[in-house]
């Protein structure tokens, strides 16, 4: 682990000598003098903080909290196993926020796509309907075109309604919303 006690400490690991750290120990004297270093140090390094505390009071984890801190150990508590816990725990913590917010930005991306994907035969389907509703396609033959074009666009959106319907059963969660919608 990387330890920081003072703002020398936090422009080496800024300089990029955090190499072979899985974690940043922040003595929690500093948290109040620097809170934008703090982040700073955080983004740049991208390695978990945990912060090393005179005591376990409710205000001082709050504050490490505050800061992004994924631990707090009071220093009178500190042992070596503890501190191999606590800076495994918090790789696996921070491992496990990169994880979310990666298939959280990989939902908002699916979301995005299927939406496209879903309104383009609908739009079709909608434009076609009105105008042959509305009497604006007199001839027959154009006509019969047009309602090829809303069968074909249906059918493709029925499919992709389908894919996804199945898709969803990899996901039990989501073929149970999914079936709960459609009946």
């Amino acid at each position: 682990a990387c330890v920081v006690t003072n703002a020398v400490d936090i422009r080496e690991a800024l300089d990029g000598r955090h190499q072979g750290c899985q974690a940043v120990l922040l003595d929690d004297v500093f948290i109040s003098q620097d809170d934008q270093s703090i982040h700073q140090l955080q983004e740049t390094t991208g390695l978990p903080l945990i912060v090393v505390g005179g005591d376990d009071e409710v205000e001082n984890i709050c504050q490490a909290a505050t800061v992004g801190a994924l631990d707090y150990i009071p220093r009178d508590a500190i042992t070596a196993d503890l501190l191999v816990r606590s800076i495994h725990c918090a790789v696996k913590l921070d491992h496990m926020e990169s994880s979310r917010q990666e298939f959280k930005r990989m939902q908002e991306d699916f979301v995005a796509h299927i939406s496209h994907e879903l309104r383009t035969p609908l739009n079709s389907i909608l434009g076609f309907t009105q105008l042959l509703l509305e009497g604006d396609v007199p001839e027959p033959e154009t006509q019969v075109e047009f309602l090829n074009i809303v069968l074909t666009q249906s059918q493709l959106l029925s499919r992709l309604i389908d894919n996804l319907l199945d898709a969803s059963l990899l996901n039990p969660e989501i073929y149970r919303t999914a079936k709960a919608a459609c009946y």
